[in-house]
């Protein structure tokens, strides 16, 4: 075969069975590395906005956030919120990109 696999794959809209060389998408399917880097690209913009711990700070108890609602939201634990707003860590995967987003949402809402 040269070096390809066949992979074998059920198109959904007629159910036949066809047989394609490994790495190719169906028609009609999105390739998969475009996904990808609309995810990433996503993320990297993301973590670029994220405020400085005293802004973070700031932007929660400016729209009358207690911590522990932050917290929860997050679902982190209210001494983890402290240590990210006092800069002793920070966030990191998933909801490091979630608390961007919150903070993001927060400073449209408080200005």
């Amino acid at each position: 075969m040269g070096g390809q696999r066949d992979l074998r794959r059920i198109s959904e809209d007629s159910g036949d069975m066809r047989a394609l060389p490994w790495g190719t998408q169906p028609p009609g399917d999105p390739p998969q590395e475009v996904t990808l880097a609309r995810s990433l690209e996503e993320r990297a913009r993301l973590r670029t906005r994220l405020p400085t711990p005293d802004e973070c700070r700031r932007l929660r108890v400016a729209a009358l956030i207690e911590a522990q609602e932050m917290a929860q939201e997050l679902g982190i634990n209210k001494a983890t919120l402290w240590k990210w707003e006092s800069g002793v860590s920070s966030p990191t995967g998933p909801t490091r990109d979630r608390y961007a987003e919150l903070l993001e949402n927060l400073a449209k809402a408080v200005a």
